[in-house]
């Protein structure tokens, strides 16, 4: 795995007939046939989290994500978080956190409409450079949402592809992921340093949540 990341597309309300709240985690990897590299990296959806929460709950809900996030054995140094109203609100927040990259991820007449980001993703999917674990979880739940998605934007609701796209324009598309190269054992072990901070301050965190 050559580095995680998550994407967030955040919702305004807890009501069930809008968009939810949703969180996915991701790892880029280079495909290799055979124990040789083809050249083309691929997405493993590691994880989802879709939730109907009130905008106050959304730093603790992503915290509790992050917390799950950090046990991989590769920790995500970058979150992506659509900006829009709860969206900016969260990454101002989550900004001044050690150790975590938040980017804003904005919408402009360059990426076109919801239908023209969901065609620009289909070529990666096709090719088959977004994988599960066998048995994982969310992965039905993933692939069920995915299929419900339409052309004409008739589908109900897309929260969990919007986490896709932007995982595949930032990794794939774009191609604006950093990660470990064999010259960087120094910062490694800055980072290293950095996680296991930030991961007592998020168990210090969770206790106080808990009195």
């Amino acid at each position: 795995m050559l580095c995680t990341f998550i994407t967030a597309d955040t919702a305004e309300t807890n009501r069930s007939w809008n968009d939810a709240t949703v969180f996915s985690f991701w790892g880029l990897y280079d495909v290799e046939v055979f124990g040789k590299k083809t050249g083309q990296r691929a997405l493993h959806w590691l994880d989802c989290e879709e939730l109907r929460i009130e905008p106050k709950e959304l730093r603790g809900a992503f915290m509790d994500f992050y917390a799950h996030c950090m046990t991989h054995p590769v920790p995500p140094l970058i979150a992506a978080i659509e900006k829009k109203s709860t969206g900016v609100t969260l990454a101002s927040i989550l900004s001044e956190m050690p150790g975590l990259s938040v980017r804003d991820v904005g919408r402009t007449i360059k990426d076109g409409t919801k239908a023209d980001r969901h065609i620009k993703m289909q070529p990666f999917i096709a090719s088959h450079q977004i994988t599960f674990t066998e048995g994982a979880i969310h992965a039905q739940k993933c692939i069920e949402h995915m299929s419900k998605i339409t052309a004409n934007a008739t589908h109900r609701h897309d929260d969990i592809c919007d986490t896709a796209y932007d995982a595949v324009r930032i990794a794939l598309i774009d191609k604006t992921l950093y990660f470990n190269s064999p010259g960087q054992e120094g910062q490694n072990q800055v980072m290293q340093g950095m996680r296991s901070s930030m991961s007592r301050k998020i168990a210090a965190g969770k206790k106080a949540w808990q009195r």
